[in-house]
């Protein structure tokens, strides 16, 4: 009888947990980010980078799947947000989405430290960069 519950044990831990990559890509995502720029509308031509008119701000993600955005060191917004993939019927393309509880969900990519969140609300689309910092 011992012997088949470690038996079973054995197979459960040897087989019965796969690496979700999805969770390894989103994890990337925790920590704080600094805006650089956005860019998007009808044309997709028009851009603004922190300056007067657009005050900088950073965002955080946290493991707790808390959403921050801060300006001047204080919070100004938060929300909840979950991240998924989508697999394209065959299995060519993959696509990261994060889902926050106060907006539709946007596409996101991170290169080098850098993340791309892309929204597409109606006929505006609109991509901004940050860059990490924590």
């Amino acid at each position: 009888m011992k012997k088949r519950i470690l038996l079973s044990l054995m197979i459960v831990f040897c087989f019965g947990c796969k690496k979700d990559s999805a969770f390894d890509y989103s994890s990337g995502l925790i920590g704080q980010w600094s805006w650089l720029s956005s860019c998007g509308g009808t044309t997709n031509t028009t851009c603004w980078t922190p300056d007067e008119a657009h005050p900088a701000f950073d965002i955080a993600f946290a493991w707790t799947s808390v959403f921050n955005v801060y300006q001047n060191g204080n919070i100004s917004a938060s929300s909840r947000y979950s991240t998924y993939k989508v697999v394209s019927e065959d299995r060519k393309y993959t696509t990261y989405l994060i889902k926050f509880d106060s907006g539709g969900p946007e596409r996101y990519s991170i290169t080098n430290d850098t993340l791309l969140l892309a929204n597409s609300d109606g006929i505006l689309a609109i991509t901004s960069r940050y860059k990490r910092i924590k």
